[in-house]
This record gives C-alpha cells, structure tokens and sequence, in this order.
C-alpha cells in the first residue's frame, strides 16, 4: 500500500556540488510540520500551499477510513512529499529541471517568509 522510504544521499549528495542549497528535510515521522521546522532559521516561516502536488490517494483513503483531520495527516505522513529543499528563489527552475534529468518528479510546495519558526500549511 504504502512505498518504502526513499534513500536520497546519493541525489543529495549530486545536487550540493551544483547547487546553494539552504535547507534540506527527509519528511519522515513528523510529517512536514514537524521536519520543515527543523531546518528553519529563526525569524522565518514556511507557508507550504498543498494545492501545488497531488498526494497519492492512499492518504485520501486513510484518511476517510480513520476519521484523520486533515491537519493530523500532515503531521503523521509525507503526504506525498519525501524531500524538502529550500533553495534560492532564482535557482528553483533549476533545481527542477536538474531533478527531472536525474529521473526524479520535483516540485514547487511553498517559500520561506518572516514569521515565528513554523510550518503553515495553506
């Protein structure tokens, strides 16, 4: 039902010498509250627009079966997201299309703004 965790050093690893990149969290346990968190500097927020991906429907489905507010789900699973990077605005096509040539779907799921250490989820 659900896909094993995937291994990213070695894509990690690839993109660090191409590019600055400022934060980077393994959405495990936690979800994205709780990992984005981690990384961010104080005096920042991320606010993370869940419109911009599709979360595969296994989340839809334990969600419905298990009565799980949408907030809980997103504190338990990736929802679909398994690697979060914070890079330069300027370099956010570029990191995407570098992502695509290592076979890898990438996508935009926010910014970082001011704000009080925490993740929005919009």
């Amino acid at each position: 039902m659900l896909t094993p965790t995937k291994i990213y050093a070695g894509l990690i690893l690839r993109l660090l010498r191409l590019f600055e990149i400022k934060g980077i969290a393994h959405i495990t346990g936690g979800g994205l509250p709780e990992n984005v968190s981690r990384i961010l500097p104080k005096g920042t927020q991320a606010v993370i627009d869940s419109s911009f991906w599709k979360s595969p429907p296994i989340f839809k489905l334990i969600q419905e079966s298990g009565n799980i507010s949408r907030h809980e789900m997103f504190k338990t699973f990736n929802m679909g997201v398994g690697m979060a990077l914070v890079v330069n605005e300027d370099d956010t096509g570029k990191v995407i299309r570098q992502l695509g040539k290592m076979g890898e779907k990438a996508f935009v799921i926010g910014e970082i703004k001011k704000g009080k250490q925490e993740v929005i989820i919009e």
